[in-house]
């Protein structure tokens, strides 16, 4: 099931994903009380944007790299209709969640 089929009848909030890492990253969402959702895969060295439907819960990101078995996941956080945020990886750095 699509990511934005999930959540019918919500709000939608952008996310920005700058993969600062060689390997890819498959990227992820847990809203509070849900479980596991994929965003999408972002190659090595690139960007890629994200528009994602949601309820009002708090959420989080988990970063999956594809070399080294590393996972990541961010602080919680929400989003008000038409957020947008972008997410930052860093090489052996935490995630970086930036309201804009």
């Amino acid at each position: 099931m699509p990511l934005d089929d999930a959540f019918p009848d919500r709000s939608e909030f952008a996310v920005e994903v700058e993969n600062n890492h060689f390997a890819d990253a498959q990227v992820y969402v847990v809203f509070q009380g849900g479980s596991r959702r994929r965003v999408g895969t972002v190659t090595g060295k690139t960007s890629k944007s994200f528009t994602l439907r949601h309820s009002t819960a708090a959420f989080v990101f988990i970063v999956d790299y594809t070399a080294g078995g590393r996972t990541q996941r961010t602080q919680s956080a929400t989003a008000r209709p038409g957020d947008a945020f972008l997410l930052r990886t860093q090489e052996r750095q935490p995630l970086i969640l930036i309201r804009r």
